[in-house]
């Protein structure tokens, strides 16, 4: 019988949000394998407009970890698509990354929205945590602190894409379009992971 690995929680993106204006920065340089532009946008920041040096590097590091996560055809797609579908690629490449946030994003608030139970604050994703501390020890050894900035971050990464306001989760407004690189690279988990109905995926997924 295989049993399933079960993947160490990482904390790490508190270190921002969706971080969309460092991202249009920072990720056309990757693509181009530009270390050099990297470097010098940690160690002067011109674009970034992040007055700490520190602050930059822990910045551009995050968002490499991100980069490295996902295929290039789809950053190739976030540098020219639409703010919305830039955040919406960014979120999904937070999911790639961090296990604890695609499980938190499949396990609790996809079945939130499948009830109708669409309230949401601070103590569904801390009250995740603590569920997944049986399985995840690591939850353990964070602060309180470390714990409620993570429940902060993902408050506004949510905010920031779209599917949260007013402490309420809702559908995306976006394009059909959006979901086309996603379509081609067969991660529909993605989609129904955000709240498109097996109608919509269908549709979505007959016109690409």
């Amino acid at each position: 019988m295989l049993i399933e690995k079960i993947h160490t929680y990482n904390a790490s993106f508190t270190t921002g949000a969706l971080m969309l204006q460092e991202s249009r920065v920072i990720i056309p340089l990757l693509l181009r394998g530009d270390t050099e532009g990297v470097k010098t946008e940690i160690d002067i920041g011109d674009a970034l407009k992040i007055n700490s040096r520190e602050s930059r590097r822990k910045k551009v590091g995050e968002i490499s970890k991100r980069f490295k996560h996902v295929k290039p055809m789809v950053w190739k797609r976030f540098v020219e698509a639409e703010e919305q579908e830039q955040r919406l690629i960014l979120y999904y490449a937070c999911l790639k990354t961090f296990d604890m946030l695609k499980d938190f994003q499949i396990d609790v608030l996809l079945k939130k929205w499948l009830n109708y139970s669409l309230e949401y604050d601070k103590y569904v994703f801390l009250d995740f945590l603590f569920r997944q501390s049986a399985t995840h020890p690591e939850i353990d050894n964070w602060t309180d602190e470390t714990k409620d900035k993570l429940a902060s971050v993902i408050n506004v990464m949510l905010t920031e894409l779209g599917l949260l306001k007013n402490g309420k989760l809702l559908e995306l407004n976006i394009n059909d379009e959006a979901w086309a690189v996603f379509v081609l690279l067969r991660e529909y988990w993605f989609m129904e992971a955000l709240f498109l109905s097996e109608e919509q995926r269908q549709t979505i997924i007959q016109n690409v």
